[in-house]
């Protein structure tokens, strides 16, 4: 027997992490904005790692099902850019 996850209008906090360029920034707004209509790109933190060599975009989400955590994580995962997602 499956267990499914149940969310109802929860807060998701987001830590994105690529390679530092200003094209990742980019492309995780558009999929951010394509994925939710209302989000405001300006709730978007940077943070470069130590070296410099990544960057680390934080946000949090409000989601509403579990079929948005999948449509959100299998978008980020399509993407070259984005090295991981926690």
């Amino acid at each position: 027997r499956q267990r499914q996850m149940c969310i109802r209008d929860r807060e998701y906090p987001l830590r994105i992490i690529g390679e530092s360029s200003d094209a990742l920034r980019r492309e995780v707004e558009q999929i951010l904005t394509s994925q939710f209509a209302d989000f405001n790109v300006e709730r978007i933190a940077e943070r470069p790692s130590r070296t410099g060599k990544y960057l680390s975009l934080h946000t949090v989400l409000e989601l509403k099902s579990v079929q948005e955590v999948n449509e959100l994580y299998a978008a980020l995962a399509a993407s070259p850019l984005i090295k991981t997602v926690l």
